[in-house]
């Protein structure tokens, strides 16, 4: 008995050290790491024309833009983030106007990204959209900003999370 409780205690021993759960340089990390198989939810490389089709589809998965919604601004769209903005064209009712429509452009986000085989989750792609007003300001100043909130999706907890703009 005290022979077999031994013999896997040194074999877990000689695998945390031998590079396997390791940082790669035989010292445990205390977290076992794992790797992607080629083929099997492996991330996707996002290249110029990936980069096209998601904003195309992001879009028409939106359809026609709202009354009140300028345009929406891909501002990076990379492997593992998007970031958008939402730019309105008046000044939103209130802000759970704001938190709607914010969430809607995330969700449609998140919608291509698994609808494309992606898992936002495991591969820790972060989306943010931003939400904005352009404009002269009080003083006649041009290409003053005004923001109203943000929504997040936070992938360690697979969840939206709207923050308004201070004011």
């Amino acid at each position: 008995m005290w022979r077999m409780i031994a013999l896997l205690t040194f074999s877990a021993l000689t695998l945390s050290c031998s590079g396997e759960g390791s940082g790669g340089n035989g010292a445990p990390t205390g977290a076992t790491q794992t790797t992607p198989v080629a083929g099997v939810n492996a991330p996707t490389p996002v290249t110029g024309s990936d980069q096209q089709a998601i904003k195309d589809r992001v879009t028409s998965t939106i359809g026609p833009l709202p009354a009140g919604w300028n345009e929406i601004v891909f501002d990076e769209v990379e492997k593992r983030q998007i970031r958008m903005t939402l730019m309105y064209a008046n000044a939103p009712a209130n802000p759970d106007q704001v938190k709607n429509d914010t969430y809607k452009i995330a969700k449609a986000a998140l919608r291509v990204l698994a609808e494309s085989g992606r898992d936002s989750q495991r591969e820790m792609v972060t989306v943010v959209v931003n939400s904005q007003i352009s404009g002269a300001g009080q003083a006649g100043a041009n290409n003053m900003v005004g923001s109203f909130g943000t929504m997040t999706y936070d992938y360690t907890t697979d969840q939206l999370t709207f923050k308004p703009a201070k004011s």
